[in-house]
């Protein structure tokens, strides 16, 4: 099977965007994962941290991927997670769980606290926006509670847990969940998702680890119509 992440920067750039999510359609995934997905009318005066006013992105990509099922979680109203279920998959057990401390409130961006979890054949799969903090990538007790959390999630035997997870690899509150997945930006050598946007030291936030997966591929994509990069990661399960 064939997965996409992607962050979409709530559609800065938008035009890029649109051409990036009809080459997204025509590849043909399985499973498509966004984040910072904005949900706006036309009308919205909501204006992003980069200054640009943000699009209806769910409506774009209800549009683009027409014939996929399409679930969008929101993080806080307008603004969430999608998650694109090509034609022919039944899912299970669709859940949206917390993975913040009930006392985090607040809109953008410290109120990344849902998560998605559902099963397809079994397979387990947890979609994830981690929480951002103003501090940075740092461990702290918040994002130790989100790896606790979105370990408790893990009731199958396969499982993939996609993302942008903005985490990096040194951070204790990662190596938490490699005891129980496997870290496949490791395996693969991925030492950057972000693109040429972005300007900051640390060049790490998106991630796939697994549980039970075989035959793994995996490597970013030269997308230009975010500040992260797309993740295309294929696999099959045990």
């Amino acid at each position: 099977m064939k997965f996409l992440t992607y962050n979409l920067w709530c559609g800065t750039l938008i035009k890029e965007l649109s051409y990036d999510l009809a080459t997204i359609y025509d590849s043909g995934y399985d499973i498509v994962f966004f984040q910072e997905v904005t949900s706006f009318p036309e009308t919205s005066n909501y204006v992003h941290n980069s200054g640009h006013l943000a699009p209806d992105l769910q409506t774009l990509i209800r549009i683009t991927f027409f014939d996929y099922k399409c679930y969008f979680v929101e993080q806080f109203p307008g603004f969430g997670t999608m998650t694109l279920i090509k034609p022919g998959l039944e899912i299970d057990n669709f859940e949206v769980k917390l993975i913040q401390s009930e006392n985090v409130t607040g809109n953008w961006p410290q109120c990344f606290r849902f998560a998605t979890s559902f099963t397809i054949n079994n397979n387990q799969y947890i979609h994830v926006h981690g929480l951002w903090t103003p501090e940075g990538k740092i461990d702290c007790d918040q994002r130790f509670l989100q790896s606790e959390r979105l370990i408790k999630m893990i009731k199958r035997r396969n499982c993939l847990l996609i993302g942008d997870l903005n985490y990096h690899d040194e951070l204790k509150c990662l190596l938490w969940l490699e005891c129980h997945l496997v870290n496949q930006n490791k395996v693969f050598g991925i030492k950057s998702t972000r693109s040429i946007h972005y300007k900051k030291d640390i060049k790490q936030a998106d991630y796939v680890l697994t549980k039970g997966a075989i035959d793994c591929s995996l490597q970013t994509l030269d997308f230009k119509s975010s500040d992260h990069l797309p993740l295309s990661f294929s696999c099959n399960f045990n």
